[in-house]
């Protein structure tokens, strides 16, 4: 870095919780129905959002860093949240659209 930069910091304003994501693997105790069953459904419908997602390692079924974050704001959906929640497929639209912030 440039400088002498100790006089900055980062920390986050707001930490999702957990029970606010839908994990990729399985958590080892309890899992709700509706979280297995909502996993399932973002593995087998993201063949027809995966185009039209970002190519890049780091997305897929669950989202950027294959978070699956269920929050988002009314400014936009972040990439963190599944692609069938912001990307229409062959069958659905998509409840929150995301807006590309990229030209």
């Amino acid at each position: 870095p440039r400088g002498d930069m100790t006089h900055v910091s980062f920390s986050p304003l707001f930490v999702i919780p957990q029970n606010a994501t839908i994990p990729m693997v399985p958590s080892a105790g309890d899992e709700l129905i509706e979280v297995k069953k909502f996993r399932e459904l973002l593995q087998r419908t993201w063949h027809q959002v995966e185009g039209k997602s970002p190519d890049n390692q780091l997305y897929g079924p669950f989202g950027f860093g294959h978070f699956g974050s269920l929050v988002l704001s009314y400014r936009n959906c972040p990439d963190n949240v599944p692609p069938l929640v912001h990307y229409d497929g062959d069958m659905w639209n998509s409840l929150f659209p995301r807006v590309p912030r990229e030209k």
